[in-house]
């Protein structure tokens, strides 16, 4: 039934009706994107130290320091994955517009500084400047072992995962809502980055 075919005028070209999803975008931290990150922090904070080399972005110090990037285009329904193998107590951002609306996903290795919190992830909204945890999940992460952490928020679905296993999902009815960017999140001591993409959906 040719009815159900459409001729497409290229190979890879448009279909109408279907929306192409954006490509995602990589950052290995090569020293010449440096620009594509803005540091800030806020109430009751200061900025951390960002050491970029080697493949690798290392985080140190600081508290409720924040570190946007700013060079992939805002969005609001989006996978942000990232490896790392070592963390205090940092995390990665999502839906972030400014230092008072995002979403952080912070984990915590076997040998944070925060006893209470080691070997788990902590989901929080900041909403006007309002803090309010969603949840935690335990997970294995003995520092010095490389780990991907993923952060999923699509609408008011947010999920995290780790090496690939869901440990934590939420609906979080009146969160933050409006597009914005990835970064990191640091809230003491070091955490080691070595890579992060963000994935439009």
């Amino acid at each position: 039934n040719t009815a159900s075919w459409q001729t497409v005028a290229s190979s890879g070209g448009a279909i109408a009706g279907f929306t192409s999803q954006p490509d995602p975008v990589d950052e290995d931290f090569a020293l010449a994107h440096m620009g594509d990150f803005s540091s800030t922090f806020y109430a009751g904070g200061s900025i951390a130290v960002y050491t970029w080399g080697a493949s690798k972005l290392t985080i140190t110090g600081g508290v409720n320091a924040l570190y946007a990037w700013t060079m992939p285009p805002n969005s609001k329904d989006v996978v942000i994955d990232a490896v790392l193998y070592q963390s205090d107590v940092g995390g990665i951002l999502g839906r972030y517009t400014d230092a008072l609306n995002h979403y952080r996903c912070v984990v915590y290795d076997d040998a944070s500084s925060v006893v209470a919190s080691r070997s788990k992830v902590i989901v929080t909204r900041r909403l006007a400047g309002v803090d309010t945890v969603l949840g935690n999940a335990s997970l294995f992460f003995h520092r010095g072992t490389y780990h991907k952490l993923s952060f999923s928020l699509l609408a008011q679905q947010l999920t995290v995962s780790w090496d690939g296993v869901q440990v934590y999902t939420v609906n979080d009815i009146g969160g933050v809502s409006s597009s914005g960017d990835s970064g990191f999140f640091n809230g003491s001591g070091t955490a080691i980055w070595q890579s992060i993409r963000q994935s439009p959906q």
